[in-house]
């Protein structure tokens, strides 16, 4: 994210020139600043491909270094987003758990992202108005779906979804189920759940993986290498 004009190299000190001024580039200068501006961030890469012709799951990253970085996993077409605060430390490493696929799925569904994390209900059985418990004219205590804030209830409309801003609270019944606040729905509208992408969406499989890690920091840190975790996929023998 800098250019120099010249490098050079005298007595062990390196120097650069930058608008016809010369510059001593030292250890003890602050980090990511060059020539009096400071810049965006610290960039590594780096790609897991071990057993190249085997597609894997992959499960968790770990940091050999001083600190946490924020990181993107990305695959042919899923993308996982790990936070810096959602690494740990144990033993000297920084570990984090690999987020599900976030992937955004495209405009006609706004601000629902990843390939697996719609969960559909069903169809609602009576009209509900201002009220915070809807039944169904089917059975939705079998059916596997998120409960808590971490999901929203939407109802399907056309080719889309129109958030009902509420979530789903508990099973009250076979048929019936508590949100988090009052709404208003018809009979025969259809509604699905939708998780958070992190905990929800696909788990990131593919050939390989690469690792970007970012850093704004003005302070000198230590990285010594990007570990990933995997397994083999269950989808294919």
């Amino acid at each position: 994210s800098y250019t120099p004009e010249s490098i050079a190299s005298v007595h062990n000190a390196l120097y650069t020139f930058k608008s016809g001024k010369i510059y001593k580039h030292s250890e003890a200068a602050s980090r990511n600043t060059f020539y009096g501006a400071a810049t965006a961030e610290s960039i590594v890469e780096a790609v897991s491909n071990a057993a190249p012709s085997a597609i894997k799951t992959f499960e968790s990253i770990s940091l050999e270094g001083d600190s946490t970085w924020d990181a993107t996993v990305t695959t042919t077409n899923q993308t996982a987003v790990i936070d810096d605060t959602s690494f740990q430390e144990k033993e000297g490493f920084y570990y984090a758990y690999i987020h599900g696929d976030t992937t955004a799925y495209g405009s006609q569904i706004d601000s629902v992202t990843s390939t697996s994390e719609i969960f559909s209900l069903g169809v609602v059985g009576a009209d509900v108005v201002s009220n915070n418990t809807i039944t169904f004219s089917n059975a939705i205590n079998t059916i596997a779906f998120p409960l808590g804030s971490t999901a929203t209830l939407y109802k399907i409309n056309g080719n889309q979804l129109d958030t009902l801003s509420v979530y789903p609270l508990s099973i009250t019944g076979q048929k019936s189920l508590s949100v988090s606040g009052n709404i208003s729905l018809s009979a025969g509208d259809l509604l699905v759940v939708v998780g958070n992408s992190a905990i929800e969406g696909d788990q990131i499989r593919d050939y390989f993986a690469q690792i970007k890690l970012t850093k704004t920091t003005s302070a000198p840190i230590e990285l010594f290498a990007i570990n990933a975790s995997f397994a083999d996929s269950k989808l294919h023998n």
